[in-house]
């Protein structure tokens, strides 16, 4: 067996293992790989319930908040291995937009940075694109978003 051959069998396995631990998810290899990492992550870490199906529109999970309502969180995950590193929406996200958004970018190393965790409506706000396309924003830009947020929040509680 070739090193390539064994380092595939062994990543087939590693997906293996994660369907069952999460069998609600696919992860598949062929590019989603990414999207359902950061799913299973961000349930973790933030307490969320995961949505049977993968393919909700306009949410991944919910949480239950402070008054027993029921919020929809979306959950957008990407690799920042890349120069200008995109994060994308399909057009139903407008249609039914989340309470929520979590944007998480997982490093090489393994470690896992919360880029924005907050009201959805933010980011929805600066997505770019039109029509039944993809409508995409910058990893950068979600970046700014969220400081901006944290600032307002900061004026909001010295109020």
């Amino acid at each position: 067996m070739t090193r390539a051959a064994a380092l595939v069998r062994e990543l087939y396995a590693i997906q293996s293992r994660l369907r069952e631990a999460f069998p609600d998810r696919r992860f598949s290899l062929d590019g989603k790989l990414v999207g359902d990492l950061g799913e299973v992550i961000a349930a973790e870490r933030c307490g969320l319930e995961l949505v049977d199906n993968p393919s909700t529109k306009g949410h991944d999970a919910t949480r239950i908040g402070p008054d027993g309502s029921r919020i929809r969180v979306e959950v957008k995950a990407t690799q920042e291995e890349t120069k200008r590193p995109m994060i994308a929406f399909s057009p139903t996200v407008l249609d039914e937009p989340p309470d929520e958004l979590i944007v998480l970018v997982i490093h090489l190393d393994v470690s896992v940075e919360e880029a924005y965790n907050g009201p959805a409506s933010p980011i929805l706000d600066e997505l770019r694109g039109s029509g039944d396309h993809q409508r995409t924003i910058s990893l950068a830009r979600i970046r700014r978003v969220a400081s901006t947020n944290v600032v307002d929040e900061m004026v909001e509680t010295a109020k």
